[in-house]
């Protein structure tokens, strides 16, 4: 009997281990991606609508920008569940060279802006970023505003998989600055993005909670 009782006491434990287990691995997050955060007013706009009170969200909101980040920080502070990261998104890791030009700033020189200094920062593979902290399951929204960047990180993220993590993507292209970018450079991304199956919306990402772009659930 003795016997049969820490046998009982051991299935016990290792079900509530399983338990917890499966809990902790298949909880399900709902993140919103800031992408290109400046001083973080779409961030602050996205707490205000109903999709993000019906859910437990996490923000990740990137600027790259050094001198712009400190703003961002302190004008989102008192949002819960908000991680501010200094980086510029990319399609590799380590420091790459960014240009300044007043309040824009982007890994290619403008030609209508005036540069005023450049800097070194660091940049992340975007798509990699994803696959090591997040899961398929996850609910993830992406609001992209990178200067130019957008082209060689959706192209890269198209071809490796990894924009199957987006549930939700948001894009301003710059086809439309003296950045290089054409109009058939977006279209051939727009169909790359069309052929990968992905909801996204070309669009000025300042006014998808205000023309109610954003999907009505996260399920």
């Amino acid at each position: 009997m003795r016997y049969i009782n820490r046998a009982i006491k051991f299935i016990a434990l290792v079900s509530i281990i399983f338990l917890l287990f499966i809990l902790f691995h298949h909880n399900k997050r709902y993140i919103f991606i800031d992408a290109g955060a400046f001083e973080g007013n779409l961030s602050r706009k996205f707490t205000k609508t109903d999709l993000y009170k019906k859910y437990k969200w996490e923000i990740f909101a990137f600027e790259a920008n050094p001198d712009t980040v400190r703003v961002l920080k302190k004008n989102l502070e008192d949002i819960p569940n908000l991680t501010v990261l200094n980086n510029a998104i990319g399609i590799k890791n380590g420091k790459i060279l960014f240009y300044l030009a007043g309040i824009a700033s982007s890994e290619f020189k403008n030609k209508d802006y005036h540069i005023e200094k450049e800097v070194n920062v660091e940049s992340v593979d975007f798509g990699g970023w994803l696959k090591r902290n997040f899961r398929k399951k996850d609910y993830i929204i992406v609001a992209m505003d990178i200067e130019g960047s957008e082209y060689s990180v959706l192209d890269k993220m198209t071809d490796n998989g990894t924009i199957s993590y987006i549930d939700s993507l948001y894009v301003e292209f710059h086809d439309f600055t003296k950045l290089g970018f054409t109009r058939e450079d977006t279209d051939r991304l727009m169909k790359k993005l069309d052929l990968a199956k992905i909801k996204f919306y070309a669009c000025d990402v300042e006014i998808i909670t205000d023309r109610n772009l954003l999907p009505e659930n996260a399920d």
